[in-house]
């Protein structure tokens, strides 16, 4: 059963497979080993297969009937489960599926709420609070070689990890939740989501990282700021949040996927009024935009793009200098060769330049340019010249007029004069 289960794990890797395993017919028998299995995790070969699976769109369909979702849930929040919980946030990618997640929202916010965005077990101040008596607090000095009972400390170790690794699938699931019918504001006001959000943001730079934490707490910031009324509860009360994102640009700034999530924030909050004058006119937002909107991530610059045209769609001063901006990017090697033949040759004047060589302001060398009223001159002769009209004249003043005879207005000639 394991080979098998191994074979088919190593075939679920590859997207062309997963729909062919799905439809194979073994989903309702690893359906009924993971709902049914007697241990506290359900058989890892079985759940990590089943995840694969989800990232599919007809096998998520397939795999995510209602009433399977609702035991899968039930079962993972009684045990705990970070790997069927994993497995029902793949399956909540999927807009036609996420409905079914929304009656266990107070217990993911449960899970949430317990967990810190500070150290990982084995480090700092909050583990060893955790871990270490009292007494000993007093004396140790909170390194990783503190002395408790190492068999002990290791099975504790094993189930912090557990129920953190849970928790943040739980962040994740909750950040997939961007529904319509939902009031995403009144969920974080409910399950008291909005403080935990807050505190886990101001906590991050003051200890070691964890990403994973992070990243998905950015993501359920930009879930949130799809809906007005909390964009406005998260950016105008208080307004840290920003701010702290705004740190994490240049903390995290190696990491493409935070710096994205960001930049997704952003989007969002610029969307709605109230938020968009606060980003523009009292934040870096802006600034830092543009600084990543040459960024080597293609993703990264195409959401600048997009921000960056939001916010120049509604600053006349900001779509200036974006127009600058990307005016000298698009231009740079031009504006290079101008800047090198103005070092070369006294007198040049450059586009960039405000002052030439000689301290007297903008100067244009006479032999380096070409006049204006030269090049038109050239151009004359580039044409043969336009036939001279008849002289004008009136039916009277023909010979032999007759005064019955009418002008056909509709039909007089034109001539091109040559004049534009």
């Amino acid at each position: 059963m394991n080979v098998v289960l191994r074979i088919l794990y190593q075939l679920s890797t590859e997207d062309k497979y997963k729909l062919v395993v799905a439809e194979s017919g073994c989903l309702p028998a690893l359906m009924r080993v993971i709902l049914c299995s007697s241990e506290r995790c359900s058989e890892p070969e079985c759940v990590a297969l089943v995840i694969n699976l989800a990232c599919d769109r007809t096998a998520a369909r397939m795999i995510g009937e209602p009433r399977g979702i609702r035991l899968m849930l039930k079962r993972a929040f009684s045990h705990h489960d970070p790997l069927l919980m994993k497995l029902l946030r793949n399956l909540s990618e999927f807009d036609e599926l996420k409905p079914n997640f929304v009656d266990f929202l107070p217990n993911m916010a449960t899970a949430i709420v317990t967990l810190d965005v500070t150290p990982t077990p084995g480090s700092g101040l909050v583990l060893a609070e955790h871990f270490l008596p009292q007494e000993q607090l007093s004396t140790a000095n909170l390194e990783l070689d503190y002395a408790v009972d190492s068999e002990g400390d290791d099975d504790e170790d094993d189930f912090e990890d557990n129920e953190r690794s849970f928790a943040v699938e739980c962040l994740g699931l909750l950040a997939n939740l961007r529904l319509e019918d939902l009031d995403i504001n009144l969920v974080l006001d409910d399950l008291k989501l909005l403080p935990w959000i807050r505190r886990g943001l101001e906590q991050v730079d003051r200890t070691p990282p964890n990403d994973d934490i992070l990243l998905e707490t950015i993501r359920l910031v930009g879930t949130a700021s799809c809906d007005e009324e909390a964009a406005k509860m998260l950016t105008l009360q208080g307004g840290t949040v920003v701010l702290n994102l705004i740190s994490f640009l240049n903390s995290r700034q190696e990491d493409d996927e935070i710096v994205y999530q960001i930049l997704r924030v952003f989007y969002h909050l610029l969307l709605h009024q109230e938020t968009r004058q606060y980003l523009i006119t009292s934040t870096q937002v802006p600034n830092y935009v543009m600084d990543l909107m040459h960024d080597k991530t293609a993703a990264i610059r195409k959401i600048c793009d997009v921000v960056l045209d939001i916010i120049s769609e509604h600053d006349e001063t900001w779509a200036r200098m974006v127009q600058m901006q990307r005016f000298k990017w698009y231009n740079s090697q031009w504006l290079k060769v101008i800047d090198t033949t103005e070092s070369r040759e006294p007198g040049w004047y450059s586009p960039t330049s405000t002052q030439s060589s000689d301290g007297d302001g903008d100067y244009i060398d006479e032999d380096h340019c070409l006049m204006a009223a030269n090049l038109l001159e050239d151009a004359a002769s580039w044409f043969a010249p336009p036939p001279q009209p008849p002289p004008t004249s009136t039916a009277t003043d023909l010979p032999h007029a007759d005064p019955q005879l009418k002008l056909d207005l509709f039909n007089v000639p034109t001539y091109f004069t040559g004049e534009c």
